[in-house]
């Protein structure tokens, strides 16, 4: 047999064959010279204190170096490199991993994520460690190229952790061989695009996919829905599209039968106690699935969520948290919330609700964040929630209702008052139009003209002759259908339709059409009024008033009319 050499320098090989790292020239790369191979290529020079031992070039006592554990029989089985400082100084001779790490036959566990300046890419022949069960390569904001399609060969891979690198390209089709595979990270991969494999749904072992942030585009694979064993999935900040797949195939879920329809943009996450698919979020999917009973918690915050709120979330008696801030949402706040007995932060921020809040919200016992400003919500406020002594840390013992909600004519940046000094109120010749405003504004007659046709619900039920140029910002109010104006720009009269017919839909479906002439004369000591509260639908009592007074009574309700601008 060749003698093996142990010293550097050899002037020549003792073997035909020669592999780089192979520092004895015996023509095969050991564990021992993979590892000073790694290295070398790294800038192990540099390594971080903690590794210092790898310094020394006579210790070939692979077991001893840190980050390294090898089994009984002296094989490496792990290498964790973590907080390794790879490839730091030498950021433009970094080549990543070389592929002489094959040599370590054994390696189970594989780390090197947070080394921010290891650069380069990892190699293919990582498909070649047959007995690989954890690679994490997260954090490595340097390290990119494209995923090697080679580590669809790893049969015994458990966790795959390629997130927040510079990774490239699309994803392998290939992972989804990966039978043993539990949880798959790639988020955080902005370079990445393409589709979500649609045979992702053959890792039936899966119980994490985290694909956020990934620049994805297509629809959501409907073989999600054989994944069984799924507790996390995150899809968010991607182009997605299509139906989140029905996700209840695992038998310890329990579902119960309401369904809800939505069209979801950004993130959807439900957190799911005891039970299986305890996180899922995804991104610009039409939502059609049953919830848990067990659901504690459900967080769709920025999702452009369209539609009413879906009042099958108030079946789930555990429930805990609800954040629906930043959405869609239209439609009153549902009594029913009252109901949910564990319910202790309720966010439906910045939507489109309409309404009161609902008396039944005092009844909840273990609230303690309540978000409801950014929304159209009028008065009343419920006494119970304005002496809550829970409700933000007992604000309300300070500054009332005010820590519930900003009244109409103050505003806070969350809609409820920050501290003890309660909401701040508008400056001079402004004014807010709802409860809980998130700022002030000095409102037009135009602007006062949407907020009459928005509060009658003119779009349903007035004919469509009737509607023309309502609502249209680029023209003057002046112009607006049955919209009289004197020849200073002022509204002088307005006709209006009382009475729409059955084919638009009016509340009474009487067919005949009425038009009255409104005429706002500030020199008539008691303009005639007009009452049509009974045409609206689910009117509040605030609303009721409002319109029970002229349009000159409308405009003087949310600011001085001496305050109002011309368009």
């Amino acid at each position: 047999a060749t003698p093996k050499q142990t010293r550097l320098g050899q002037s020549t090989c003792h073997s035909r064959k020669y592999a780089i790292g192979d520092l004895n020239a015996d023509g095969v790369v050991f564990e021992h010279e993979a590892l000073r191979l790694i290295w070398s290529s790294t800038g192990g020079r540099n390594w971080s204190d903690k590794f210092s031992n790898w310094n020394d070039r006579a210790n070939t006592k692979k077991c001893t170096y840190t980050g390294v554990t090898c089994n009984r029989a002296g094989d490496v089985i792990k290498l964790d490199l973590r907080g390794a400082d790879l490839c730091k100084d030498v950021e433009d001779k970094c080549w990543g991993l070389p592929k002489e790490i094959t040599a370590l036959e054994h390696l189970q566990e594989l780390y090197i994520s947070g080394n921010s300046f290891f650069s380069g890419t990892i190699p293919k022949e990582l498909g070649m460690l047959k007995q690989l069960r954890i690679l994490d390569t997260s954090r490595c904001v340097r390290l990119g190229g494209t995923i090697p399609t080679e580590l669809g060969t790893l049969k015994s891979l458990v966790s795959l952790n390629l997130s927040e690198c510079n990774w490239s390209g699309s994803i392998p089709t290939e992972l989804a061989q990966l039978v043993s595979l539990q949880k798959l990270n790639l988020g955080l991969n902005h370079q990445m695009s393409g589709p979500l494999p649609e045979n992702i749904g053959n890792l039936r072992s899966i119980k994490e996919i985290l694909l956020s942030r990934m620049n994805l585009s297509s629809t959501i694979p409907s073989s999600l829905g054989n994944l069984g064993l799924l507790e996390n999935l995150e899809l968010y900040g991607n182009k997605l599209s299509g139906e989140l797949p029905n996700l209840s195939g695992n038998k310890n879920l329990k579902v119960s039968t309401k369904t809800y329809c939505a069209t979801l943009f950004g993130f959807f996450f439900f957190f799911f106690s005891n039970c299986k698919h305890r996180h899922i979020l995804c991104s610009s999917v039409s939502l059609s699935s049953s919830s848990s009973k067990c659901t504690k918690r459900i967080d769709l915050f920025n999702c452009r969520l369209a539609g009413t709120f879906p009042l099958s979330l108030t079946k789930l008696p555990m429930l805990q948290i609800i954040h629906l801030k930043s959405n869609n949402i239209n439609g009153t706040l549902p009594s029913e919330i009252g109901s949910l007995g564990m319910l202790s932060w309720f966010d439906v921020s910045m939507n489109q609700m309409i309404g009161t809040i609902p008396q039944t919200y005092t009844k909840l016992p273990n609230l303690r964040d309540l978000r409801l400003g950014g929304n159209m919500l009028s008065e009343p406020i419920p006494e119970g929630l304005c002496s809550s002594t829970k409700v933000h840390g007992g604000l309300a013992s300070h500054c009332g209702c005010d820590a519930i909600i900003c009244p109409v004519g103050s505003y806070s940046a969350t809609g409820f008052a920050p501290d003890k000094e309660g909401c701040t109120k508008c400056p001079e010749g402004e004014t807010t139009q709802f409860l809980g405003s998130t700022e002030c504004r000095n409102f037009t007659q135009q602007d006062f003209l949407g907020m009459f046709y928005d509060a009658v619900g003119a779009e349903d039920w007035w004919p469509m002759d009737r509607r023309e140029g309502w609502k249209d910002t680029s023209v003057s109010e002046c112009e607006w259908k049955g919209v009289v104006c004197d020849e200073n720009g002022e509204i002088s009269a307005l006709s209006i339709p009382l009475v729409g017919n059955s084919q638009t839909g009016n509340p009474d479906g009487r067919t005949k059409l009425f038009a009255s002439r409104i005429i706002l004369d500030p020199q008539r000591e008691a303009p005639p009024k007009l009452d049509f509260s009974d045409q609206l639908k689910n009117p509040s009592p605030e609303i009721k008033r409002i319109l029970g007074q002229t349009f000159d009574d409308l405009k003087a309700y949310y600011v001085n009319k001496d305050k109002t601008t011309k368009r």
